[in-house]
């Protein structure tokens, strides 16, 4: 409605402007014969007036007359007809206004026909790349639980890989932290090193005091009670039992190195690991937590590799699957524009991914990943993308300081 009252207006304009050019035309063309015409009538009406008239030069003051009077008619024809031109000139730069107005909007629509086009091109392209990647990974999927039925005992070897891991850790730790311990200690001057062994002294006899008094006579809880009082200095009979003790230490070792070392490597120190001696001088408690809490990754690596290298025939084909599902959903570009929408569909593929894997293979893949050699490039794939989150269970980590390394996997703002 708007546009052809627009148009109307516009109709009305056009022909007011052609109505006043043609009548500056008419007025102008008038104008032009008249100063044409005026010298022949000037001549007609004079001739028969003028005594003695022979030739049109006996006219002469007539003449200068009608000169006048003609330049007249055609400056006011000329002022007419430039009129008439401006005017056609307004009406011409209009049309070439108007012309370029439609130019620009078939310009903007052919841009936004070609952008819709663009779009649905590029909606159609998304579906077909969507259709091909779901093809695969879904087929990848499948090949992944063929490998794990293909594997003798299925997910419960996992579980035996990771009681092996466990016990190759404690068996090539032990014998590290008891060497660098005992390293340790007998590189000490004569002093510290009489403190350290009158503790590791005392604490040996009172492992076998609470053993032969007390272990077989309270329930656990009471056991607890009267160890705390043994620890804490409550236990009288105790108190004078370690006198005595202090007392042989005093006549047979002190400051004897000779007899510093031989103690030293007599001394079982899996009872301070396993909890039987709680450890009292603070290198004693260093040693433990070592072992216990901060455990080397160097030694980690050693106990993994030992375990992987054995079954690499059997797990091997499993984790390079593993690696190239994620692989293929972490190159996939879902959205080129929208990077939060591309990152929410690469998760959502993770996370199906991730729910064929039981927590022990989850947990496996984990000490793959970041205690294998041939793991780290899948470790380097799983930067900042949250794939382990919260499915660890963490109370079933070989090594307490292991969550330390979800760090890595942590999203960077989440």
């Amino acid at each position: 409605m708007a546009n052809e009252e627009q148009s109307s207006k516009k109709n009305k304009e056009s022909m007011k402007s052609d109505f006043y050019v043609r009548f500056l035309v008419i007025a102008g063309t008038i104008f032009i014969g008249g100063a044409m015409i005026m010298p022949f009538l000037i001549r007609y009406y004079y001739k028969s007036k003028i005594k003695d008239y022979q030739t049109i030069g006996n006219m002469g003051a007539i003449g200068d007359f009608i000169g006048g009077t003609t330049v007249a008619f055609l400056t006011a024809a000329s002022v007419i007809l430039l009129l008439a031109t401006i005017i056609m000139q307004r009406k011409e730069i209009k049309i070439s206004q108007q012309s370029i107005e439609e130019l620009v909007k078939q310009t903007e629509s052919s841009v936004k026909q070609a952008e819709e086009a663009r779009k649905e091109t590029k909606v159609t392209n998304d579906t077909m790349k969507k259709q091909q990647f779901e093809t695969t990974f879904f087929n990848m999927i499948n090949l992944h639980q063929n490998i794990l039925k293909d594997i003798e005992g299925g997910k419960k070897f996992f579980k035996e890989v990771y009681r092996d891991v466990k016990r190759a850790y404690e068996l090539n730790s032990y014998n590290y932290h008891e060497n660098k311990f005992i390293d340790e200690i007998l590189g000490k001057d004569i002093e510290e090193l009489g403190l350290i062994v009158q503790q590791l002294y005392i604490d040996i006899y009172m492992d076998k005091y609470m053993t032969l008094i007390y272990r077989n006579h309270y329930t656990n809880e009471e056991y607890k009670e009267v160890k705390r009082n043994v620890i804490n200095g409550k236990d009288l009979e105790w108190e004078k039992y370690k006198e005595e003790i202090l007392a042989q230490f005093q006549e047979n070792l002190f400051n004897k190195k000779e007899e510093y070392e031989k103690f030293i490597g007599d001394i079982n120190f899996k009872l301070y690991i396993g909890g039987g001696i709680n450890p009292s001088h603070l290198f004693l408690k260093k040693f433990v937590e070592d072992y216990r809490v901060n455990p080397d990754n160097e030694l980690k690596k050693i106990a993994y590799e030992s375990v992987y290298e054995e079954n690499e025939d059997i797990i091997g084909h499993y984790y390079r699957n593993l690696y190239r599902i994620v692989k293929l959903i972490q190159e996939i570009d879902f959205d080129s524009e929208n990077s939060k929408a591309n990152e929410l569909e690469k998760r959502k593929y993770r996370g199906i991914l991730r729910a064929q894997l039981s927590s022990i293979e989850l947990l496996m893949l984990f000490y793959n990943v970041n205690y294998s050699k041939k793991g780290e490039k899948f470790k380097a794939l799983l930067e900042n993308t949250n794939f382990f989150d919260d499915h660890l269970v963490e109370k079933e980590f070989i090594w307490k300081n292991d969550k330390e390394q979800l760090k890595f996997f942590a999203k960077i703002g989440n």
